[in-house]
């Protein structure tokens, strides 16, 4: 069992060091920090998560639409989406590691 923990955590360190390495992480945290330091978008996520209990209403999809038509937003979504499926990625290969292993001991 030592020997599947050994490669489990040896595949970890090399997941958090190609993370730490990601452009996609990179950009999010810079997209994030650009997003944080604009009072416009901050004003209008605050509406937003106010509007979210009525969803369907036409303001609360205007709003949406505003926001996410800001290039600032969209940029952010998509390497959102990159990480998403970079762990998505990982999370099968982790899987299918475990399950390869499991069958070895």
């Amino acid at each position: 069992m030592k020997i599947l923990n050994e490669l489990v955590l040896d595949q970890l360190d090399d997941i958090y060091s190609l993370l730490d390495s990601s452009t996609e992480l990179k950009t999010m945290l810079e997209l994030k920090n650009k997003i944080k330091a604009d009072e416009s978008i901050k004003k209008s996520l605050v509406l937003l998560e106010k509007l979210a209990a009525n969803p369907y209403s036409n303001e609360y999809i205007s709003l949406r639409k505003e926001l996410f038509s800001n290039p600032l937003i969209k940029e952010y979504k998509e390497a959102e989406t990159e990480l998403y499926y970079l762990t998505l990625s990982i999370n099968i290969k982790l899987n299918s590691l475990l399950k390869e292993k499991k069958g070895c001991l």
